[in-house]
């Protein structure tokens, strides 16, 4: 079949069906997020008024807890956990450069000698060969490959940053743990202290008259109750240290107690550090779990 122009019309519609084709076929696309209708600012009027304060990347030294420094820069340092996903941040850092280099010229160099001797004539020859070849991305598979490894890449970023927020939130809450623990013993042992001299004092006066049977034990037993709930108080305090010697990458058994070199590190000694409230929505784009779900749902 004719056009009335005078080519033929399979020739006009050949670069038209070429072009829909490689549209169609195009594996790059952009990532568009949706659109949410998310409210501005707290309901209330107080909260409002509080601008979001995103932490910083040593949030714990807002503390003024020196201990608490050394502790959780020990733990980043020598966690297995953290130093994994480090590698693994290397990993997809060669992975993108392998990935890219596709999109690049690829040069093939050889080369060869020969010599040869016939009748006492020695020849010789030396050659080179120089190729060079490069793929055409024409259906953008290779872009696409270099799009999903470099989306690779920041989801095991963001597994750093994760593993890194997790360790240090870990000592920090294990190391506050152990201070409330010191603290509830040091009250139960007072305590203790106390309901003893207050026993002597009705046993005295038992002794003088003054006092009833009754009363004796009355506060035999609440000496017995203080006595008792030490116990568990030591226990707690001990697996606690446990656990954070293991965060640290101790022996279980040599955890760090609250004196210290600068004297008893008390709880209610520490800073209380100021957070802006901000907004739910505010608070989930920064968390690092689930920009890395994100990105590894781009890399698939």
């Amino acid at each position: 079949m004719t056009h009335p122009s005078g080519f033929p019309l399979r020739t006009r519609l050949l670069p038209a069906l070429l072009a829909a084709l490689t549209a169609g076929c195009a594996l790059t696309e952009p990532v568009v997020r949706p659109e949410q209708a998310l409210p501005a600012q707290w309901a209330e009027p107080a909260r409002a008024a509080e601008p979001a304060t995103p932490p910083h990347d040593t949030w714990w030294q807002d503390f003024g807890s020196a201990r608490l420094d050394a502790f959780v820069t020990e733990a980043l340092a020598t966690t297995p956990d953290l130093r994994i996903q480090a590698e693994r941040v290397v990993q997809a850092e060669l992975a993108l450069r392998q990935a890219g280099a596709s999109l690049l010229p690829s040069l093939d160099v050889s080369g060869g000698s020969s010599a040869r001797n016939v009748d006492s004539n020695e020849s010789s020859s030396t050659g080179i060969d120089l190729g060079a070849s490069y793929e055409i991305d024409l259906w953008g598979r290779i872009a696409a490959g270099v799009d999903a490894s470099r989306a690779g890449l920041m989801a095991t970023r963001f597994d750093y940053d994760a593993a890194r927020l997790s360790i240090s939130a870990s000592v920090a809450t294990t190391w506050f743990q152990v201070l409330a623990l010191q603290e509830r013993l040091d009250i139960a042992r007072r305590n203790l202290a106390t309901a003893e001299r207050v026993l002597r004092v009705v046993q005295a006066r038992y002794d003088n008259g003054a006092a009833s049977a009754l009363d004796l034990s009355q506060q035999r037993t609440t000496v017995l109750n203080q006595r008792k709930a030490i116990e568990p108080l030591e226990v707690q305090l001990r697996q606690t240290r446990s656990a954070l010697a293991i965060l640290l990458g101790r022996n279980p058994q040599a955890g760090p107690t609250p004196d210290g070199a600068g004297g008893i590190e008390r709880l209610g000694a520490l800073k209380v550090p100021a957070v802006g409230a901000g907004l739910p929505s505010e608070l989930l784009l920064r968390r690092p779990d689930l920009a890395a779900s994100e990105a590894r749902l781009v890399a698939a």
